[in-house]
């Protein structure tokens, strides 16, 4: 849930635990219910395109951030993909680095659950990458102020990393 919905839902607990409006506790209660019914259900429902779009094509992931400029990296240049969370006071916001190799420099990109593409993106992850937890959202969700970084894939330490052309990382 974004902050602003997380607002909602509480102003609304509130009216329903001390009564402040009087004969609305039925209808605050539903419409909380609903609210939070319709949150569940959608994996999407957190994603604004404010906050950015992530999205995805045969040769790269391409992701347009708050900044202007769009970010393309290769995928054959990922070298690892760390899942983590973010403690942003009143509410945690799951993360996702993409690590890749840009013309021998290591760079990471960070995406997150409130861009647009996100859920497509994280439900594309095992078509690409052997991941090495299949259950790693609940861990890196679970337990509050904690960041629970999780390595989901990397490189073979063997294999060479690619070397990115110029066009790598634009933006």
């Amino acid at each position: 849930m974004s902050a602003g919905q997380i607002a909602i839902a509480l102003v609304i607990a509130i009216a329903i635990v001390f009564g402040i409006v009087k004969g609305m506790e039925r209808s605050a209660k539903r419409r909380l219910e609903a609210f939070l019914k319709k949150a569940k259900n959608s994996p999407v429902s957190l994603e604004n395109a404010k906050y950015g779009t992530v999205e995805m094509s045969e040769r790269c992931v391409r992701v347009k951030g708050k900044k202007p400029g769009i970010i393309e990296v290769p995928w054959n240049a990922i070298l690892r993909l760390v899942a983590y969370k973010r403690d942003l006071w009143s509410v945690d916001l799951i993360c996702l680095g993409i690590v890749f190799d840009n013309a021998g420099k290591e760079m990471v990109l960070e995406i997150n659950e409130e861009m647009v593409g996100f859920k497509c993106f994280i439900d594309a992850l095992p078509e690409r990458f052997p991941l090495r937890e299949k259950d790693w959202w609940s861990k890196v969700a679970s337990s509050a102020f904690v960041t629970n970084m999780t390595t989901l894939w990397e490189r073979d330490a063997s294999a060479s990393a690619p070397i990115a052309s110029d066009e790598t990382a634009s933006g």
